[in-house]
Protein backbone atom coordinates (compact mmCIF):
# COMPACT_ATOMS: atom_id res chain seq x y z
CA UNK A 1 0.00 0.00 0.00
CA UNK A 2 1.61 3.38 -1.18
CA UNK A 3 1.94 5.80 1.74
CA UNK A 4 0.83 9.66 1.43
CA UNK A 5 1.56 12.62 4.11
CA UNK A 6 -0.55 15.51 4.02
CA UNK A 7 0.95 18.82 5.31
CA UNK A 8 -1.18 21.53 6.25
CA UNK A 9 -1.88 23.96 8.55
CA UNK A 10 -5.42 23.87 7.91
CA UNK A 11 -7.17 21.07 9.53
CA UNK A 12 -9.99 21.24 7.12
CA UNK A 13 -8.06 20.45 4.58
CA UNK A 14 -5.96 17.62 5.79
CA UNK A 15 -9.64 15.57 6.48
CA UNK A 16 -10.68 16.53 3.48
CA UNK A 17 -7.58 14.60 1.42
CA UNK A 18 -6.93 11.82 4.10
CA UNK A 19 -10.83 11.14 3.53
CA UNK A 20 -10.57 11.14 -0.37
CA UNK A 21 -7.15 9.37 -0.20
CA UNK A 22 -8.21 6.44 1.95
CA UNK A 23 -11.14 5.90 -0.16
CA UNK A 24 -8.70 5.48 -2.71
CA UNK A 25 -6.75 2.30 -0.75
CA UNK A 26 -3.79 4.99 -0.14
CA UNK A 27 -2.00 4.40 4.04
CA UNK A 28 -2.38 8.22 4.65
CA UNK A 29 -0.87 9.89 7.49
CA UNK A 30 -0.85 13.74 8.22
CA UNK A 31 1.65 16.90 10.02
CA UNK A 32 0.54 20.55 10.29
CA UNK A 33 4.32 21.82 10.89
CA UNK A 34 7.44 21.82 9.09
CA UNK A 35 9.07 19.79 12.53
CA UNK A 36 5.86 17.35 12.49
CA UNK A 37 7.25 16.52 8.77
CA UNK A 38 10.38 16.34 9.36
CA UNK A 39 10.02 13.58 11.86
CA UNK A 40 6.76 12.07 9.74
CA UNK A 41 9.28 11.31 6.76
CA UNK A 42 11.16 9.16 9.11
CA UNK A 43 8.31 7.72 11.07
CA UNK A 44 6.03 6.91 8.37
CA UNK A 45 8.49 7.12 5.57
CA UNK A 46 6.24 8.65 2.86
CA UNK A 47 6.18 7.88 -1.05
CA UNK A 48 4.43 11.15 -1.85
CA UNK A 49 4.20 14.44 0.52
CA UNK A 50 1.23 17.10 -0.26
CA UNK A 51 2.67 20.30 0.85
CA UNK A 52 1.44 23.41 1.18
CA UNK A 53 3.17 26.36 0.75
CA UNK A 54 2.25 28.17 3.83
CA UNK A 55 3.47 26.32 7.51
CA UNK A 56 3.43 28.38 10.74
CA UNK A 57 7.06 27.43 11.34
CA UNK A 58 9.03 27.29 7.71
CA UNK A 59 7.84 28.21 4.52
CA UNK A 60 6.48 24.79 2.27
CA UNK A 61 9.43 25.98 -0.35
CA UNK A 62 12.16 25.55 2.72
CA UNK A 63 10.15 22.15 3.64
CA UNK A 64 10.57 21.39 0.05
CA UNK A 65 14.36 21.38 0.21
CA UNK A 66 14.69 19.72 3.44
CA UNK A 67 12.45 16.87 2.68
CA UNK A 68 14.49 16.76 -1.02
CA UNK A 69 18.03 16.47 0.84
CA UNK A 70 16.41 14.01 3.77
CA UNK A 71 15.12 11.59 0.96
CA UNK A 72 15.38 12.60 -2.44
CA UNK A 73 13.28 9.95 -3.79
CA UNK A 74 9.97 11.43 -2.28
CA UNK A 75 8.04 13.10 -4.66
CA UNK A 76 6.06 16.49 -3.33
CA UNK A 77 3.01 17.82 -4.68
CA UNK A 78 2.80 21.78 -3.55
CA UNK A 79 -0.99 22.13 -2.55
CA UNK A 80 -1.82 25.81 -1.97
CA UNK A 81 -4.03 29.06 -2.43
CA UNK A 82 -1.18 30.88 -3.33
CA UNK A 83 -1.53 31.58 -6.75
CA UNK A 84 2.15 32.19 -7.97
CA UNK A 85 4.49 31.52 -10.89
CA UNK A 86 7.44 32.85 -9.72
CA UNK A 87 6.81 30.30 -6.67
CA UNK A 88 5.39 27.14 -8.20
CA UNK A 89 8.66 27.75 -10.69
CA UNK A 90 10.94 27.90 -7.94
CA UNK A 91 9.35 24.99 -6.08
CA UNK A 92 9.45 22.81 -9.59
CA UNK A 93 13.20 23.81 -10.11
CA UNK A 94 13.80 22.15 -6.52
CA UNK A 95 12.24 19.08 -7.34
CA UNK A 96 8.81 19.24 -6.57
CA UNK A 97 6.58 16.81 -9.08
CA UNK A 98 3.34 19.16 -9.33
CA UNK A 99 2.20 22.35 -8.07
CA UNK A 100 -1.82 22.09 -7.23
CA UNK A 101 -3.96 25.62 -6.12
CA UNK A 102 -6.61 25.46 -3.82
CA UNK A 103 -9.47 24.85 -4.04
CA UNK A 104 -8.23 21.43 -4.83
CA UNK A 105 -9.38 19.56 -8.27
CA UNK A 106 -9.80 16.12 -6.54
CA UNK A 107 -9.57 14.41 -9.95
CA UNK A 108 -6.14 15.90 -11.31
CA UNK A 109 -4.63 15.61 -8.15
CA UNK A 110 -5.65 11.91 -8.58
CA UNK A 111 -4.30 11.66 -12.01
CA UNK A 112 -1.07 13.62 -10.49
CA UNK A 113 -0.87 11.14 -7.64
CA UNK A 114 -1.35 7.95 -10.23
CA UNK A 115 1.11 9.66 -12.24
CA UNK A 116 4.20 9.90 -9.64
CA UNK A 117 3.39 5.89 -8.47
CA UNK A 118 3.69 4.52 -11.94
CA UNK A 119 6.80 6.37 -12.86
CA UNK A 120 8.38 5.17 -9.44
Amino acid sequence: MKKILVVDDELEIIELLKEFLKERGYQVDSAQSASETYEKITSFQPDIILLDIRLPDASGIDVLKKVKELNSKIDVIMVTGVIDKKTALKAMEMGASDYVVKPIDLEYLETSILAKLIYK
